[in-house]
C-alpha cells in the first residue's frame, strides 16, 4: 500500500512492478553506506559543521549547494528540490549575465577600435556633428510619435467629448 500526499512530494516515490518484484514488496529493506537514522545523520552535519569541513569542502569546490542539501536530513524533499530548483534557475541567470557582460566587453572595445580609426582618418569632426544631430533628432521622434498616436486614425469621424 502506498500513499502520495500532494503532487509535490510524488517524485520522491518509485512504483514498483509486483510481478517483477514479487514477495520482495512485501519486506522495508533499506540498505546505505551512511547512517542510517536522522539522529546519526544530524549528529554527523553537526561534527562537519564543528570543525569547519563542510566550509572547506564547499570552498575547495569538493560538494557544491545540492550536495549541502542532501547533508541535511531533517529538510523535506520537496523543499530540498524547490530549493535546488532556484539555486540552478539563479546559476543560469547569472550564467547568461556573464556571457551579456562578456559581449558588452568586447562590442566595447570595438566601438573604441572603430572610433580611433575614424578619428584617424580625419573623421571626427562628422562624427561629432552626427552625435549631435542625433541627440536633437531622438526627442523630436519622440514627440512626432506622441502626436501621430494622438491623432484619430484616418476614416474615422472625430468624436465630440461633449454632448450638444
Amino acid at each position: 500500500m502506498l500513499r502520495i500526499i500532494g503532487d509535490e512530494y510524488s517524485p520522491d516515490i518509485e512504483i514498483l512492478n509486483e510481478q517483477t518484484w514479487g514477495d520482495m514488496l512485501r519486506y522495508d529493506v533499506k540498505v546505505e553506506e551512511s547512517p542510517t537514522s536522522t539522529t546519526e545523520q544530524m549528529e554527523t552535519l553537526s561534527k562537519l559543521q564543528q570543525v569547519g569541513s563542510l566550509d572547506a569542502m564547499m570552498e575547495r569546490g569538493d560538494i557544491d549547494f545540492e550536495d549541502y542539501l542532501d547533508f541535511i536530513p531533517t529538510l523535506p524533499q520537496h523543499l530540498k528540490r524547490r530549493l535546488k530548483d532556484k539555486h540552478q534557475y539563479k546559476e543560469q541567470i547569472n550564467q547568461q549575465l556573464s556571457e551579456m557582460q562578456t559581449n558588452m566587453d568586447v562590442l566595447n572595445a570595438e566601438h573604441q577600435m572603430l572610433m580611433q580609426f575614424l578619428q584617424q582618418q580625419g573623421a571626427g569632426e562628422i562624427l561629432t556633428q552626427f552625435h549631435q544631430l542625433l541627440t536633437m533628432a531622438q526627442p523630436m521622434a519622440q514627440q512626432l510619435m506622441a502626436a501621430q498616436e494622438e491623432q484619430p486614425e484616418q476614416g474615422t469621424a472625430p468624436q465630440n467629448e461633449s454632448p450638444e
